[in-house]
């Protein structure tokens, strides 16, 4: 028993030795923290007090935390923690000398969205927070500090000013501003005048104020680059907005401008006195857009003076309006030559600014009398549009007009209008009747043009395409359509072709035509009511030429043509059969007339042939067809030629019931659209061309 009291009370007077030690040994965080407080005042010249709770976390090495202290007129510090030998005293504040010394001993305080750390065993120091919305860190020995803010670099010096510091960096990088003014500590706010040159832009000056969320460049100018300019700059809650009036620049200095603009979202507001490129300039520009992410949305674009026009786009609908499209069109740089009237565009414009891209949809637009419906794009310097229109006239696209209309003149007196208007008519045509207007291919002059165009009825001269579509390329050399298909004929033509620009363009086409109509092949002799049935046409066809008479004077290739049933109207050859057939005297001319004259309709079937076309002129040696006649059937032969250039005939149709038996030959000679026709009779043995009247020479 004796014992245990003995160790109870051994155990007694050690734990009161221990509260005895720790009361001694440990500190006291009220005295620490006032400790504190009075050194750091006395460091920056402040006077301070601890104005939060005050805690102490006895791990090793002990920590003391103070949750405020007031700073004189700084203003007050948040989260204090100090370790180590920092018990003992403070640190000087900011970059002044050391007062202590410790390896592992540092002090550190959080406040409105900065941080200071402060290792004591030497001079460095590092702050790091927010400001403008960027993430700031500056680390520094003494009074040489590195700033880092966001993706911008600085060095400079710092100085204490009674409650403020003295700030002056040199940014590093590609723009090299010099940055000189002061930080508050207590608002967290900096003041500052910046200068130095921009890249590709010049040189830049401004008043700059920065605070945690804001950043203000007001009344910045730019001079000594490729044009001279002022206006403001805001970035707050990661949004910059750019207010900026430029005096007069050309396209250069604007790829220069749009290269210098700041990342992520943008609010722009640009005014452009004068913009000036190869040929032609806009006045007045005013743009007022928006970019969120990666879209770009225009709110307001208007030009006063666009090479004649006026473009005005607003709440993102776009309006061009052209009076006269060849002057606007050359304004932009297009070398258009012929007159294509007034030009209209109507909108929603969408730009992306990724692809350097923009699109216009859903679009209104007409241009030479044609009026069309769909989208406008582009897109990484290339032009795509995807049209529909209800007929559609290619021909103002391609033939110039040698005299555009005059833009203003004095008045004219009679004669002088008779001349005018002689002068602007196209040039009377050629043999043949083919136009002799120039050919020209120059719409959109150097740059890249997808076409992809649908149109109820698609017409180019005298031919015309039923629900038409159309894909094409157009480039400096020439156009390209990869595919144009739609009614024609009564049937569906497919075909592509190639032409090609400068003053003797060429052109090379192949053509498939599938259950078309044969009375349009003979309409366009002149008598369409003289065949009945289906027709297929297929070929190649090659030419070049500075107008279409040219064209059709040049062309060359081969067509092939076949009618698997079908009628020629007009004329029974059933008669006919049987003389030829019946072994007898084979008719005179006089009857051969009178049986060919009876009226009627004879059938035909299996009607084909190779034409092979040289200099303008088609030929034939192989076309064949089989007529049915009364007891037997009547084989026919073409041979000949066609003059598409001078449209003319000189082609000879044979008939005949057998090998031996006479022939009835059928001659067709001179203007297509009203030849001569001439009768004769073969006998068997003579020489083809004997036995006919000769054709009339070309």
């Amino acid at each position: 028993m004796n014992r245990i009291k003995k160790a109870g009370f051994g155990l007694a007077a050690l734990a009161a030795l221990a509260g005895l030690a720790a009361a001694w040994l440990l500190p006291d965080p009220d005295r620490e923290a006032a400790l504190l407080a009075d050194r750091l005042g006395a460091a920056v010249g402040q006077p301070a007090r601890v104005a939060g709770p005050v805690s102490y976390d006895y791990g090793w090495p002990g920590t003391l935390k103070i949750a405020r202290i007031e700073l004189g007129e700084i203003g007050w510090l948040g989260e204090i923690a100090a370790t180590g030998a920092a018990l003992a005293g403070a640190a000087e504040f900011f970059g002044r000398a050391g007062l202590i010394s410790g390896d592992a001993e540092r002090l550190r305080f959080a406040g409105d969205g900065v941080s200071f750390e402060r290792t004591l065993s030497g001079d460095a120091w590092r702050v790091e927070g927010t400001l403008a919305g960027r993430p700031l860190a500056v680390a520094g020995t003494g009074a040489t500090v590195a700033v880092q803010w966001g993706d911008v670099a600085a060095r400079g010096t710092l100085a204490w000013q009674a409650a403020t510091v003295a700030v002056a960096l040199a940014l590093e990088g590609s723009m090299p501003l010099a940055v000189a003014g002061l930080f508050d500590p207590r608002e967290n706010v900096l003041e500052a005048r910046i200068e130095g040159p921009v890249a590709g832009l010049g040189t830049v000056s401004g008043n700059l104020r920065a605070s945690a969320t804001l950043l203000d460049i007001a009344a910045f100018e730019l001079a000594g680059g490729p044009f001279a300019a002022n206006g403001a700059l805001q970035q707050e809650g990661g949004r910059t907005s750019l207010d900026l009036r430029v005096g007069d620049t050309d396209l250069a200095g604007l790829a220069a401008l749009a290269a210098a603009l700041p990342t992520g979202d943008l609010d722009l507001r640009l005014r452009i006195a004068r913009l000036a490129w190869t040929g032609g300039e806009a006045e007045g520009l005013v743009l007022a857009a928006a970019r969120n992410g990666d879209t770009l949305a225009i709110d307001e674009l208007a030009v006063r003076a666009l090479a004649g026009a006026q473009l005005r786009v607003r709440d993102g609908q776009l309006d061009l309006q052209a009076p006269d499209a060849t002057r606007f069109l050359r304004g932009l740089g297009l070398g258009v030559a012929r007159h294509l009237g007034a030009l209209s565009m109507r909108g929603r414009l969408a730009i992306d600014p990724l692809i350097y891209g923009a699109v216009l949809s859903p679009l209104e637009l007409s241009l030479a009398g044609q009026r069309a419906t769909g989208a406008l794009s582009f897109r990484d310097g290339r032009l795509s549009a995807q049209l529909a229109g209800d007929r559609i006239d290619l021909g103002p696209f391609f033939a110039r007009a040698l005299v555009a209309p005059p833009e203003r003149g004095p008045l004219l007196t009679r004669s002088q209008t008779a001349r005018a208007a002689a002068a602007a008519q196209p040039p009377p045509p050629g043999p043949g009747g083919w136009g002799r207007t120039p050919l020209q291919f120059d719409l959109i002059g150097s740059s890249q043009f997808d076409l992809a165009l649908a149109a109820r009825t698609l017409v180019f001269d005298a031919f015309s395409l039923a629900d038409a579509q159309l894909a094409a390329t157009f480039a400096a050399d020439g156009i390209s359509v990869t595919r144009l298909v739609g009614g024609f004929w009564g049937g569906r033509l497919e075909a592509a072709l190639r032409l090609s620009g400068g003053g003797r363009p060429d052109l090379a086409l192949e053509f498939a035509l599938a259950d078309g109509e044969l009375a349009r092949l003979a309409a366009l002799f002149g008598n369409p009511q003289i065949l009945r049935g289906p027709l297929s046409l297929s070929g190649r066809l090659a030419t070049a030429g500075r107008d279409a008479a040219e064209m059709a004077a040049g062309l060359g290739g081969q067509i092939r043509m076949s009618a698997p049933t079908g009628s020629i109207e007009g004329v029974e050859f059933s008669g006919l059969a049987d003389r030829l057939g019946g072994g007898g005297r084979a008719p005179d001319l006089l009857e051969l007339g009178r049986l060919l004259a009876r009226g009627g309709r004879s059938d035909f079937r299996n009607l084909a042939g190779t034409w092979t076309v040289a200099k303008g002129v088609a030929r034939t040696a192989d076309t064949r067809l089989v007529l049915r006649g009364g007891v037997r059937d009547l084989a026919g032969d073409l041979v000949g030629d066609f003059d598409v250039a001078n449209w003319r005939l000189d082609l000879a149709f044979g008939l005949s019931a057998a090998a031996n038996a006479p022939r009835a030959v059928v001659g067709l000679a001179g203007a297509a659209d009203r030849p001569r026709v001439n009768l004769s009779v073969q006998l068997p043995g003579q020489a083809p061309g004997q036995g006919r009247a000769p054709s009339p020479a070309r």
